[in-house]
This record gives C-alpha cells, sequence and structure tokens, in this order.
C-alpha cells in the first residue's frame, strides 16, 4: 500500500549489493573477506536476473497508484584508474554496477548511492586493506566526500 501523498518509491535499495548481503548472512567466507576489503563476489547471472525481474514487477504496482514514480537506488563507486587499469575498471563495472544501472532504463529515477572510490592499476582492482573503525569514520586518501560529483561527472 503506497500512503497518499507520496510520490517516489524506490523498489529496491542497493541491489547491486544484496547478492553480497546474501552471502553475508550466510556465513559465505568470500563474502566475510570482502567485508573486510577484499574484492567482492561477483553476483551470479540468476541473482541480477531475479533482481531487475522483482525491479520490474514492482515498478509495475507502483505504477498502479497514478502519479507515484518508481526506481531504483544503485550502490556505485568513483572508479578511478590510470591508462593500464582502464580495462580491470571497465571489467568491475560491468559486474557490479553496469548491469543494474541498465535496468533502470525507462525508470522513472535511478538513485545512486556511493561511499567509496575503487583504484585500478596494470594488476587490476587495487586492496584496500581490512575495514577498521577509522576507515569507516574518518576521511582517507580511499574514502572522501567529493565521490558523488566525481561520478556523476564522468557518466
Amino acid at each position: 500500500m503506497i500512503r497518499e501523498g507520496v510520490q517516489w518509491v524506490c523498489t529496491i535499495n542497493e541491489p547491486n549489493l544484496q547478492p553480497l548481503m546474501t552471502k553475508l548472512h550466510a556465513n559465505d567466507p568470500e563474502a566475510l573477506a570482502a567485508w573486510n576489503g577484499g574484492p567482492m563476489p561477483v553476483p551470479s547471472e540468476q541473482e541480477v536476473a531475479d533482481l531487475i525481474a522483482a525491479h520490474r514487477s514492482a515498478t509495475e504496482v507502483v505504477h498502479s497508484v497514478p502519479g507515484v514514480k518508481a526506481g531504483w537506488t544503485v550502490s556505485i563507486a568513483d572508479l578511478q584508474f590510470d591508462a593500464d587499469g582502464e580495462s580491470a575498471a571497465r571489467e568491475w563495472f560491468e559486474r557490479y554496477e553496469g548491469r543494474f544501472l541498465r535496468a533502470a532504463r525507462g525508470d522513472d529515477f535511478v538513485g545512486v548511492q556511493n561511499y567509496f572510490r575503487t583504484t585500478f592499476d596494470r594488476n587490476g582492482l587495487v586492496p584496500v586493506g581490512p575495514v577498521t573503525f577509522e576507515r569507516r569514520v574518518k576521511p582517507s586518501a580511499r574514502h572522501y566526500s567529493d565521490l558523488v560529483r566525481s561520478r556523476l561527472r564522468t557518466n
């Protein structure tokens, strides 16, 4: 049920992180390593297809209420790379963000949430190391406040 006066509805928050969260709840070692700074597990084609199908179904329900707009909010990283890291950055984007952003085409809006930047060099993804309290709450070389403006400017 959509409450009177609601004009914007997000169907799924951060769909591209849902496969990671599902694996975290199952204590999957790869997901636990990702939570602590390691590479994220790649969502399966089925997981992506199911999330997109759920979003489209929810969008239909939302649109059954006159005047209410629907979209979803995708977590995006500020991808930074040198000339040798561009290919790895493009692959990472496709794996974790591109499919979800393309699925938003035709939606009334797409929200973006950005918490970090991800860097690539000739060796691929540059590891960030373990997530500590300090890294979560204090700006550092990897966490900075200009993320969204930087990312939106380049896409």
